[in-house]
């Protein structure tokens, strides 16, 4: 499965991707894993997974390919910021 998010921006007025941090802390937890191993599962830097979990940044497009690699469905992982 191939997705074109790369050329994905976020423009005042669009919907901005958000991860469903609890959703995401709870598969962690499954798989005892940590911050560290859920970047290096993902392929992006622990500081990335870091502040994506503390909603200081928002995920990249590496950061939602690896959800997808991980098998996650991406509705269980990602919202909109309008999603709760």
């Amino acid at each position: 499965m191939l997705l074109n998010i790369a050329k994905w921006q976020c423009r005042t007025g669009e919907a901005v991707l958000k991860v469903r941090v609890e959703a995401l802390k709870s598969v962690m937890a499954e798989r005892g894993w940590g911050e560290r191993q859920l970047a290096e599962a993902l392929g992006v830097d622990h500081s990335h997974v870091n502040r994506v979990l503390h909603q200081k940044r928002q995920p990249g497009p590496k950061f939602i390919a690896g959800v997808i690699r991980l098998g996650l469905r991406f509705e269980d992982i990602f919202c909109d910021d309008g999603s709760r």
